[in-house]
């Protein structure tokens, strides 16, 4: 690099650059990629033409692409199941896991599980069947918002409550003490 270089009788120098052409056949095979990512309403990423991506923006195309593609299709899918295979019957239907496919992201399915849980809307053996593990003893009762608890528990600690404000002396029994004690653990 930088030197001059001594050719022998008969050698010609040549260039080792692309030519306009050449460039403009590059350019054209990174548009067939867009193009064909539009026809089938994929993001370019996924055909491995990752020139303009960011790790942010592929994650948002990628959502983009279930909530635009994946989902719509799957719906027509199971539509279609359930008119040829299951005659319509209201108590049978089919249905895709497409939440399996966001497995890959384990934070925001912590956090969403998490939430779920803690709101009372699903519970915890629920979350267990979805992540294949098996069912947990206590983990079909749903979690109260209020301390984290059970309803079945709350509601104990509710009665204790009412049985010690409705004692004569004010003072609580010894066996609504131990009971107590025991709803603390």
């Amino acid at each position: 690099s930088n030197k001059t270089i001594v050719l022998e009788e008969g050698i010609k120098p040549t260039t080792l650059t692309f030519s306009p052409e050449q460039s403009q056949f590059l350019l054209s095979r990174e548009f067939s990629i867009t193009e064909i990512a539009r026809w089938f309403n994929l993001p370019e990423s996924m055909l491995e033409n990752n020139a303009r991506s960011t790790f942010s923006n592929i994650e948002a195309k990628f959502l983009y692409f279930m909530q635009m593609n994946l989902r719509p299709r799957a719906r027509i899918y199971e539509q279609e199941f359930d008119w040829k295979l299951l005659g319509n019957d209201p108590n049978f239907y089919t249905s895709y896991n497409i939440n399996a496919i966001m497995r890959a992201d384990a934070a925001a399915r912590a956090t969403y599980y998490m939430t779920m849980v803690q709101n009372g809307i699903m519970s915890r053996n629920e979350i267990r069947r979805l992540e294949n593990l098996n069912n947990a003893d206590g983990g079909d009762e749903f979690l109260t918002p209020m301390n984290m608890t059970t309803d079945s528990q709350r509601d104990k600690d509710m009665e204790l409550k009412d049985k010690q404000v409705n004692e004569p002396s004010g003072k609580a029994q010894p066996e609504d003490v131990e009971n107590i004690e025991a709803t603390k653990d």
